[in-house]
């Protein structure tokens, strides 16, 4: 028996998802597993969504389009958040970045990159020695209007050399440490299939929700 990564501990909904895409034979998933760690499989226990910006605006229109205009990147701040959420989920703002894969003229592929960005300090104010994001890729066919490939990593950067501040959420958070891939599925998904692992990969991140709610607004 492999148990998943310490990192997705917390993940308990988004493992379940996983586990059911892994039915489907269309379908391949990859979950990163704990290498410190293995047992029998009946010991197995899975203890284990503020402010839009500025930026591209997506909609079902731009969702599936590759023109140049329909590509680039959007800012969402954490503006005005809930006691509850801050406490728990501290946050600063997420990168949404659209690209055309284009590596050739036919190529139907558009490219998503998501960037969380927390605080790199306390609530008292004590910087941390590092930052540990989510960030997420994935890949649609725009011809076939599916996300064909997703996957979900956490990755880890030094807190002095941090670019993204209180006063300055907007700015890229600079060269990371290392970075750590947790989970993947390939393969043609319902939309539907895709906000669920995205959204359960994102829990406490508000602003994933409100970038894709009108471009997937029964799914948001």
């Amino acid at each position: 028996m492999l148990l998943p990564h310490p990192f997705l501990a917390e993940y308990r909904e988004l493992l379940g998802a996983l586990a059911d895409l892994a039915d489907d034979p269309a379908l391949a998933v990859y979950v990163a597993i704990d290498p410190y760690w293995v047992g029998h499989r009946d010991e197995l226990q899975y203890r284990l969504l503020a402010d839009y910006w500025d930026g591209l605006k997506l909609t079902p229109q731009t969702l599936d389009s590759l023109d140049r205009h329909d590509q680039g990147s959007s800012f969402h701040a954490a503006g005005e958040r809930g006691e509850a959420e801050a406490f728990l989920h501290p946050l600063l703002g997420t990168w949404f970045h659209w690209e055309a894969r284009a590596d050739h003229e036919s190529d139907p592929v558009k490219r998503l990159y998501i960037q969380e960005l927390k605080p790199s300090d306390d609530r008292s104010g004590d910087p941390f020695e590092a930052v540990l994001n989510r960030e997420l890729h994935a890949e649609r066919d725009t011809s076939a209007r599916k996300f064909v490939h997703v996957d979900g990593k956490i990755v880890r950067y030094l807190t002095e050399t941090y670019g993204s501040t209180e006063t300055n959420p907007r700015a890229l958070p600079g060269p990371h440490e290392r970075r750590q891939k947790l989970w993947r599925v390939d393969g043609p998904m319902t939309d539907e299939q895709w906000m669920e692992v995205v959204g359960l990969f994102f829990r406490g991140n508000e602003l994933i929700g409100e970038h894709f709610e009108d471009a997937f607004a029964e799914q948001v």
